[in-house]
């Protein structure tokens, strides 16, 4: 028996890194080390947002973390085997980073080698190297990269609205309403303090302009009185 996991979400992926350790992560954005000699589980680092794969990458001593909307990053681990392939003047407390990308759609798997091969949501396969790893804590707000992500969801309207919209689609980070030529508003789903909440459901009532909004940390958020402007 292992120890009790305090996570109510999923576990969705896991990495074998040094030795007994496995890498054990969970939609909910918690990495945790597991080791299978002495079944001691500790929780590694929280990452803000979904995990949907991992990868370890042994020669740097990095767990690449894959996640939606082509999130990417890696966590820096007291494993590392090779000293020389970090910078040295990284932080031995580092903890999650993100890296920039090109991949707008969900991360489905890393493989870690010379290269860092990646396969996203669409079945495209892209190989990324020379990739800047930041030494800076990153902040979790919505970039262009997320609110224009890969479509989560989509509704039509029934019924008139003061926005004139016809229907509204979602990605992670942002709900947009558009009628049959254009965009007419959009709202994006804002950080909250160390949390990266993304959109995984929503509905709409046009009688009262009132958009509900469910994200990852199980919460209902409402905004109300949409109109176009």
């Amino acid at each position: 028996m292992y120890s009790h996991l305090n996570d109510d979400a999923e576990f969705f992926a896991a990495a074998a890194m040094e030795g007994d350790t496995v890498a054990v992560a969970s939609r909910s954005g918690l990495v945790y080390s597991l080791n299978a000699t002495t079944r001691e589980i500790k929780t590694v680092t929280d990452v803000g947002r979904e995990i949907t794969c991992v990868s370890w990458d042994k020669a740097k001593g990095l767990l690449w973390i894959g996640g939606e909307n082509g999130s990417l990053g890696y966590f820096l681990s007291p494993y590392r085997v090779d000293n020389r392939a970090i910078n040295s003047h990284f932080d031995e407390k580092v903890s999650y980073r993100g890296v920039a990308t090109e991949i707008f759609s969900e991360i489905l798997a890393i493989a870690a080698g010379t290269e860092l091969s990646v396969v996203d949501a669409t079945g495209r396969l892209y190989s990324l190297s020379n990739l800047t790893l930041q030494t800076d804590e990153i902040k979790h707000s919505p970039s262009t990269r997320q609110v224009n992500g890969s479509i989560k969801g989509l509704r039509l309207i029934q019924g008139e609205n003061d926005m004139r919209a016809t229907f509204f689609t979602w990605t992670g980070h942002r709900v947009c309403f558009l009628n049959d030529q254009t965009c007419v508003k959009t709202i994006d789903l804002e950080d909250s303090g160390t949390e990266c909440p993304e959109i995984e459901c929503a509905a709409f009532c046009p009688e009262r302009g009132l958009l509900v909004i469910g994200d990852n940390y199980r919460t209902l958020r409402y905004v109300v009185e949409l109109r176009c402007c």
